[in-house]
């Protein structure tokens, strides 16, 4: 990385760390930064980076900044990152102009921070009132490299500045290409409003196309009741081919809101607006999910059936047949969902494969192993061999447990090896954990940088640029070759250190793919595992939850993200909505929590804990049972749930239970809770 002139890195490093802001004491998520050893058979992590924060004081005298601005010439990525957050503590102490020269540095234009040092700029520039010199530095970014987001937000800032000049039919222009190219990000919301702002000043309403564009992208960003509204617009507007379409958009975003009788109602007005038997049997199939939905599932089979044998053309026949055999097997009619499978593995469409599994397992499921095991029998398949072994040990003990330990002798924790290995209950791993190696040119200088500014307490910046650098972003990585799998480990083990245990874990994922040979990929496989929150999970363990468990809840809820946020509002790193948090909180006799106590780590983890411990209660002490009603809600089960473990145990469970999400979810944590008991990963001085 370049030096800085005269002024010293270090003493640029600690005006610019103490120009940061502070965020909020939270637990520790990681005492460890990668696993150093295997100890009687468990992992040790040990921490080999230290990043101090530096808490030196701003300088206070104009002179001081003015030397700041003069010997930050050089074009590294510290630099930049200096730059950047000098010119926010000179903005904060009302020096405009000083800020702006520093957001002018050529290196922040080439770096990741481009269009943060560029958008400031231009608001200062808006800010005096001039508007066409906000223009000019908009026009003059160089936007090559930049991430979809930041280009989604330049053309939203460039159509405001665009109607600040007057330029309307630019603002037009640019705030639709927004809302076209880049529907899903947040600034897409500045688009639609400059477009509704600019009807409306023409005395006019949205156009039909614009309220189509608008609707999508309110509905990609989950803003479900806004983008019903607009679609209902869109139909009472539209004629001809199009209103079919409309209608059939509005009845799958009712059906995505979960309101099916009034999705059945649209996919019924996209029937009789269709103008052809294709469009016709796109609206049935629609109508059979909404039916589906309302728990109609004689209705929804036989309409389902139905196309699957007369829809005019093969990819629907092909959906229709799924369909039914997916929503047959969820209520336990075994028969009738493999006369679905087998359809669809008929049909050579593109989850052949995946029927002629499934159409087995539902002969294993009705108790019929042997045809089930004729059915694998030549299958290649993971899925396939592991349930071939499983049907033939009652009659072949010797030739099953064979097949199994094949399977259970991969490496990592997916479901079918972690499946076998607990079949089998061989548990045994090679003890042994990978080494990092620091990556050199482009790479070694942008994990020098994230190392650099993490040194000098600026987290936050050191974060966001290994994350690019992760994301592929070219002006990091330049034209070099991919970084080995040994690299990739030292840039994992620079997220945990900086506490970014979410970002540490899929790089060491990515370092697990791409090992040539079982042997490295076992020894990589332990850093994906990181012995996250551990004081709180060891004391969440007295509320009758393992902590494998725990962790593996937690890996897959969240990643280890305490201040997580999904789609429906559950939060933390358990993801717990506030109603079920506020069940939990009456269990143990404490007031209800606010989002911002769920977002806290001890918090999170034992509410989770105590949810999960009563799913446990409720299902007979049976994890993957638990795991599905924590995920699909307890008053989803399937009814047969005993008869689906005492027939295939834990295994079949997690294929058949209640929905496909269930199942994927109830999967991943099986694997994630062995990968947690082989390793049993603790940190350092840590006596367990």
């Amino acid at each position: 990385m370049t030096a800085l002139r005269a002024l010293g890195l270090a003493t640029a490093l600690a005006l610019a760390a103490a120009a940061g802001v502070a965020g909020a004491a939270s637990a520790v998520p990681l005492r460890g930064d990668g696993p150093a050893a295997a100890d009687s058979g468990r992992v040790v992590w040990e921490r080999r980076l230290v990043f101090a924060a530096r808490a030196d004081s701003l300088p206070s005298d104009s002179a001081a900044w003015a030397e700041a601005v003069r010997r930050l010439e050089g074009r590294g990525l510290v630099a930049a990152a200096c730059a950047r957050r000098l010119a926010f503590a000179q903005l904060a102490a009302g020096d405009s102009t000083s800020a702006d020269s520093l957001l002018a540095l050529p290196s922040l234009a080439y770096s990741p921070w481009a269009w943060s040092a560029c958008e400031r700029r231009a608001r200062l520039a808006l800010a005096r009132g001039d508007h066409a010199r906000a223009g000019r530095l908009l026009d003059a970014a160089v936007r090559e490299g930049w991430p979809d987001g930041e280009r989604a937000q330049w053309l939203a800032l460039r159509s405001e500045v665009a109607l600040a000049v007057s330029d309307s039919a630019e603002a037009e222009v640019l705030a639709r290409q927004l809302v076209r190219v880049y529907p899903s990000s947040g600034a897409a919301a500045r688009g639609i409003r400059m477009l509704e702002a600019l009807a409306e000043a023409s005395g006019d309403s949205l156009a039909v196309s614009d309220l189509r564009l608008a609707g999508e992208s309110e509905a990609l960003r989950a803003m479900r009741s806004g983008a019903i509204a607009r679609f209902r617009r869109v139909l009472a507007r539209s004629t001809g081919p199009e209103r079919h379409r409309d209608a059939l958009r509005l009845a799958e975003m009712l059906l995505t809101a979960r309101m099916p009788l009034a999705a059945r109602g649209g996919a019924e007005t996209a029937r009789r607006a269709a103008d052809d038997d294709t469009g016709r049997s796109r609206a049935r199939l629609l109508q059979a999910r909404a039916l589906r939905a309302a728990a109609s599932v004689d209705s929804a089979l036989a309409i389902y059936a139905d196309l699957g044998a007369h829809a005019p053309t093969s990819a629907i026949r092909a959906v229709a047949w799924w369909e039914y055999a997916r929503e047959a097997q969820d209520r336990s009619r075994w028969a009738e969902a493999r006369r679905g499978f087998v359809r669809v593995a008929q049909a050579g469409d593109r989850r052949s494969d995946d029927a002629r599994f499934l159409a087995a397992l539902m002969q294993l499921a009705a108790g019929d192993p042997d045809s089930a095991a004729a059915a694998w029998r030549n299958s290649s398949g993971e899925s396939s061999r592991f349930w071939y072994a499983v049907a033939i040990r009652g009659a072949d003990r010797a030739r099953g447990d064979s097949l199994l330990r094949a399977i259970a002798r991969k490496p990592g924790f997916s479901f079918y090896r972690a499946a076998a290995r607990d079949t089998l209950r061989e548990f045994a791993w090679h003890e042994q954990v990978a080494a990092d190696s620091l990556p050199s040119g482009a790479a070694g200088r942008a994990l020098d940088a994230v190392r650099a500014l993490a040194g000098a307490g600026l987290a936050e910046d050191a974060g966001q640029l290994l994350a690019r650098f992760f994301a592929g972003d070219q002006r990091l990585a330049g034209a070099e070759g991919p970084l080995s799998p040994h690299e990739w480990l030292a840039c994992a083990r620079t997220a945990y250190a900086l506490g970014q245990v979410a970002l540490g874990t899929r790089i060491a994922e990515r370092a697990f793919s791409d090992a040539a040979n079982d042997s490295v990929q076992w020894s990589i496989v332990p850093w994906a595992y990181p012995p996250a929150f551990a004081p709180e999970v060891i004391a969440a363990e007295t509320l009758g939850v393992e902590r494998a468990l725990t962790w593996g809840l937690m890996r897959q809820e969240s990643r280890f993200d305490p201040r997580a946020r999904s789609s429906s509002d559950a939060l933390g790193l358990a993801q717990l909505k506030l109603s079920t948090a506020g069940d939990v909180a009456r269990w143990l006799r404490e007031p209800a929590p606010t989002e911002s106590v769920l977002f806290e780590p001890g918090v999170s983890v034992r509410y989770g804990a105590r949810y999960f411990a009563h799913m446990l209660s409720r299902f007979g002490g049976s994890p993957p049972v638990a795991l599905v009603g924590y995920n699909a809600g307890p008053n989803a089960m399937r009814a047969d749930w005993r008869e689906l473990l005492a027939r295939g145990g834990d295994a079949l469970f997690c294929e058949l239970g209640t929905n496909a999400d269930s199942q994927d979810y109830a999967r991943r944590i099986t694997g994630f809770r062995q990968a947690y008991r082989v390793f049993a990963p603790r940190e350092v001085g840590q006596v367990w």
